[in-house]
């Protein structure tokens, strides 16, 4: 399916989740140095978002939801860059 998210995940299941959204890049891009600064404090998790124009910022957030699941990731902090801040409030 070309509308589909990709994920990446750094670091140990036993420490804490951090899941970063992009904003409208769209990628994970330019938290790379955030990220590394984190160390090996957190368990990151990035995004980046299918190549679409035409889903709801519902859409969005379901896809999210259930590629984390898919991770079995079930807890965890959200934070959300610019587009990815609207992307968590569904």
């Amino acid at each position: 399916m070309p509308d589909e998210f990709q994920i990446r995940i750094h670091g140990d299941a036993s420490q804490p989740t951090l899941v970063y959204l992009p904003g409208t890049h769209g990628d994970w891009t330019v938290v790379g140095n955030f990220r590394r600064a984190l160390g090996s404090r957190v368990r990151f998790v990035e995004f980046t978002y299918p190549r679409t124009v035409t889903w709801s910022l519902e859409e969005y957030a379901a896809g999210v939801e259930a590629t984390l699941l898919e991770q079995g990731i079930r807890r965890g902090w959200l934070l959300g860059e610019s587009f990815g801040s609207q992307v968590i409030w569904p």
